[in-house]
């Protein structure tokens, strides 16, 4: 559902053209999509919120989420000074509201026991000893 406005709201938000490159995907796969809750401003500009973004930096995964929110950041900067502190509080919001989940060392396991060589294997079920009675592989 668009929302048309008129008023320097949305300078901070990247258009459809910029969040896709942020993405690295192209405009028209944004533009096909049903669930894009973006702002008409003019006629035809369409203005992505941060959150929004980021919400679809992990569903493309085609760039780190950290590279994406830099991004959207130096894009705040560049076109609304006043407005990138507010930028940076709504991509943590949305972060916090959306941590990383490390995989389950279970999944792992099983997942490599079925697709890598035995003796590759045997090397990734070394590295995760100690992690599967936690369940999931620290990140850091």
């Amino acid at each position: 559902m668009l929302t048309t406005l008129t008023g320097p709201d949305v300078r901070a938000w990247p258009s459809l053209s910029r969040a896709a490159r942020a993405l690295g995907v192209d405009k028209s796969t944004l533009s096909r999509r049903d669930d894009l809750h973006g702002e008409r401003v003019g006629q035809q500009e369409i203005r992505l919120s941060p959150a929004t973004v980021m919400r679809l930096a992990r569903e493309y995964r085609r760039r780190v989420v950290d590279e994406v929110a830099f991004d959207l950041v130096e894009y705040a900067h560049e076109h609304a000074e006043e407005q990138v502190e507010a930028v940076e509080a709504e991509i943590d919001t949305y972060l916090a509201g959306h941590p990383s989940t490390p995989p389950d060392v279970a999944q792992l396991l099983e997942l490599a026991r079925r697709h890598l060589p035995a003796d590759l294997y045997r090397q990734v079920e070394r590295a995760t000893m100690g992690t599967a009675e936690r369940g999931v592989i620290g990140l850091g």
